[in-house]
């Protein structure tokens, strides 16, 4: 339910499909998952995006590992 509450905030903050990653993150990355849609939600819109790829890269390196 919290990934995809989460999930629908960070598609209306980044105008952008990010599913795969909430659903990792939620999995994986809980805390850190939250700590980031706050930082979002409080950052400009370069931050977000610079962000979201932080993430993306992050998220690859996870499955890399599993």
């Amino acid at each position: 339910m919290l990934a995809h509450h989460t999930s629908f905030r960070l598609r209306q903050e980044l105008k952008c499909d990010c599913d795969l990653t909430i659903s990792w993150y939620g999995r994986f990355l809980n805390d850190f998952l939250l700590i980031a849609i706050e930082i979002i939600m409080e950052g400009t819109k370069i931050v977000r995006v610079r962000l979201m790829k932080n993430l993306t890269i992050k998220l690859i390196k996870i499955l890399i590992k599993l």
